[in-house]
């Protein structure tokens, strides 16, 4: 009965270093976080006209969203963090838009 669960543990060790080993070469083959870094304390929202309002840090900008409310709950948000980061802005599809998704960090 030890033997086999000595062996039934080393099949497990061995199958868990398997996945190890897998994990560590896709790591090395993905891409790097996409995130533009901004100062907080620099954020400000503008008024751009018919464009909307945007929320930049003077140099950056982070959004360009419909209204003034949107655009002061965005800098409350941002103020949060010190980057906006994406996930699929080099995608290459007709409608990209649709496939990027941001978050906050």
């Amino acid at each position: 009965m030890r033997t086999r669960t000595l062996t039934l543990l080393l099949l497990l060790s061995l199958a868990c270093a398997s996945v190890i080993v897998a994990m560590a070469r896709s790591d090395r083959a993905t891409r790097p976080e996409d995130c533009i870094q901004y100062n907080p304390y620099s954020l400000q929202v503008e008024d751009i006209g018919d464009k909307g309002w945007r929320l930049s840090d003077g140099k950056i900008w982070l959004q360009v969203l419909d209204n003034r409310d949107d655009a002061e709950a965005a800098m409350a948000l941002a103020q949060q963090h010190n980057y906006q980061c994406f996930i699929g802005r080099n995608n290459r599809r007709p409608d990209r838009i649709r496939y990027i998704v941001q978050y906050w960090k």
